[in-house]
């Protein structure tokens, strides 16, 4: 059976920027790959004293970060960002061989707390491996078996939904201009462009449906 595993892990990826901005507290939405072998990280920005402008600054200069962009803000006094990350400052690409799936993750200057779904001990026991070889500081906290009421990916959606959102946040879909079409969407997951408007609507209603009454997310 398949196991959820939350941790705390202390890595460089954003280390700089939030030694820089102590108080700034991060909420991680998604990662997802590039076809460069770097990824996507977007995420939700939030601090009842740091200014915004010295977290972007202190973004701008941190050698584990390619590329910054400010895509919303202000959300409720957040700040929601898209970052891009090389291959060698994340552990996506260890995770995601592994079959796991990131259910949660928020990050402060004291590191990253992780929730995560494993397959099995045995991928949970590769993945620590990893984090050891690459001198990364992996701290279990809890495990526990999933069931059958544990979303595998955020907010309940389904894998299909997961997908087809991450890709519409990623390629730009929501942006103004838009940097990505319906039909190129579609194209991308080999459905019609129907099906694919469909398929996004649903995603949006169940995260928007999510956030209505999930307080962890409030």
């Amino acid at each position: 059976m398949s196991l959820v595993v939350s941790y705390r892990l202390v890595a460089p990826l954003l280390e700089a920027t939030l030694a820089a901005t102590p108080a700034m507290r991060l909420r991680i939405e998604q990662e997802v790959a590039l076809r460069a072998g770097s990824t996507v990280l977007t995420f939700r920005a939030t601090s009842e004293s740091e200014a915004f402008g010295a977290f972007e600054a202190a973004l701008e200069n941190d050698r584990t970060v390619s590329e910054v962009r400010l895509l919303d803000e202000s959300i409720d006094g957040e700040r929601r960002y898209r970052i891009t990350v090389p291959a060698n400052e994340t552990t996506y690409w260890e995770w995601a061989a592994l079959g796991c799936v990131l259910l949660d993750a928020t990050v402060t200057q004291d590191g990253w707390n992780v929730r995560m779904r494993f397959p099995d001990r045995a991928a949970l026991t590769a993945y620590r491996a990893c984090c050891d070889d690459r001198g990364l500081a992996f701290t279990l906290r809890s495990v526990r078996e999933a069931t059958e009421q544990t979303s595998t990916y955020p907010y309940g959606l389904t894998a299909p939904q997961y997908e087809i959102l991450a890709a519409a946040l990623a390629g730009g879909y929501f942006e103004v201009p838009r940097g990505i079409r319906m039909s190129e969407l579609a194209s991308e997951f080999d459905i019609s462009d129907q099906a694919a408007s469909e398929r996004l609507r649903r995603a949006l209603s169940r995260v928007l449906g999510t956030l209505a009454v999930d307080e962890y997310y409030r």
